[in-house]
C-alpha cells in the first residue's frame, strides 16, 4: 500500500474483507439489493478517497454496473457539497436507498431555469434515478424522479447499470433546482477517478480468470498455462492491471485533464486485459456461465459510459 490514504493497510485490507463478504453473500446481478446492503454497511459512498476507490474495484471485479453506480453516487456527493438544503438527498444516496446519476449540461443555461432537456445517457443502477446534471461555472442542477421521462436504451454490456434516455417534463426553476454552491468540476473529475477505478478492478478481475483457467485446462497433456504463447497473453493482461497503483476518488490534486486521462488509459487497458482473457478461454470465453464474455462486454460499455 502507499501512502495515498488515511488508513492503514489492515483497515483498507478489512474494507476488502467486508466487500467480498457482501458479494459472496448472494446473487451480484441486483444492483438495487447490493446497493443497499452496501450503504447499510457504511461502503457505498463512504468519503475516505483511497477506501471509495479500493471498494470500486472490488465491486468492478464483480460487477461492473454495481461499481460504476458507486462512482455516480461520490461524484453526486461531491457536487452536493454541504449545502443544508439537500441534506435529505445525501442521505438517501450515502445509505444506498436512492439512485443517483450524474451527467453533464451540454447546453449552458441562464442560471434560471433548467430548460427542457434530454439525457442522451443516464446510468442510475435503478429504473427511476435522481438525474444530478453538472453545469461548470452554474453549479449542479437536481433532477428528481417525477420530472424525468426515462427510455433503457439498450447497450454491449453494464448489465443492471440501468442504461437510459431521460428527459424533463418541463422547465425546472433554479430556485428549487440549482445547487449553486456546487463543485461540479470536481464531480466531473471524481467520475474520472472513479471509472479508472473501476477499469482497474475489471481488469485484474480478468487476469485472475485468464490465470486460473490456463492453470487448470490443460490442451495436449499439459497446463494452458505452461504453453509459451499462453504465457505470453497472462504476461500482457499483468502488464494492462497496474497491480501496484492504490488510487483514490479525492479530486484536490488531480486536474479534470489528467483525471480524464487516467480513466481513458484504464479503460484501454481493461480493454485489452479482457480481451486476452477471453482469447485464453478460447471457444468456452463465448459461453456466459465462464464470465469473461461478460468482462469484455462491461469493459467495452465502461468507456463508452466514461466517455
Amino acid at each position: 500500500m502507499t501512502a495515498t490514504t488515511g488508513l492503514t493497510a489492515d483497515e483498507l485490507d478489512a474494507v476488502v474483507e467486508v466487500v467480498d463478504k457482501l458479494l459472496a453473500s448472494g446473487p451480484v446481478d441486483d444492483v438495487s439489493r447490493l446497493r443497499a446492503r452496501l450503504g447499510r454497511a457504511g461502503l457505498w459512498a463512504l468519503d475516505e478517497p483511497a477506501a471509495a476507490a479500493l471498494v470500486v474495484e472490488r465491486l468492478a471485479g464483480a460487477q461492473t454496473a454495481l461499481a460504476w453506480a458507486a462512482v455516480q453516487a461520490h461524484a453526486a456527493m461531491t457536487a452536493l457539497g454541504a449545502d443544508r438544503a439537500w441534506g435529505d438527498l445525501r442521505t438517501r444516496i450515502d445509505s444506498g436507498d436512492e439512485a443517483v446519476a450524474v451527467v453533464r449540461v451540454d447546453r449552458p443555461t441562464d442560471g434560471v431555469v433548467l430548460p427542457p432537456t434530454t439525457f442522451a445517457r443516464v446510468d442510475g443502477a435503478g429504473p427511476r434515478p435522481t438525474v444530478v446534471a453538472l453545469e461548470p461555472g452554474r453549479g449542479a442542477w437536481v433532477v428528481p424522479p417525477h420530472e424525468l421521462e426515462v427510455v433503457p436504451i439498450a447497450c454491449t454490456g453494464l448489465s443492471g447499470a440501468g442504461t437510459a434516455r431521460a428527459s424533463t417534463t418541463r422547465a425546472l426553476p433554479a430556485t428549487t433546482h440549482l445547487v449553486a454552491d456546487a463543485d461540479p468540476v470536481s464531480a466531473q473529475i471524481v467520475l474520472h477517478l472513479g471509472a479508472a477505478a473501476a477499469a482497474r478492478g475489471l481488469a485484474r478481475a480478468a487476469q485472475v480468470a485468464a490465470v486460473a483457467y490456463a492453470d487448470v485446462r490443460h490442451q495436449f497433456g499439459r497446463p494452458l498455462s505452461s504453453i509459451a504463447a499462453v504465457q505470453e497473453i497472462l504476461r500482457t493482461i499483468e502488464r494492462s492491471t497496474d497491480p501496484g497503483h492504490v488510487g483514490s476518488l479525492d479530486p484536490s490534486h488531480v486536474s479534470a485533464t489528467t483525471a480524464a486521462a487516467r480513466a481513458h488509459v484504464a479503460c484501454e487497458a481493461a480493454i485489452v486485459a479482457a480481451s486476452m482473457a477471453l482469447q485464453v478461454h478460447g471457444g468456452y470465453g463465448y459461453l456466459t456461465e465462464y464470465g469473461a464474455e461478460r468482462m469484455l462486454r462491461d469493459a467495452i460499455s465502461l468507456r463508452a459510459a466514461h466517455a
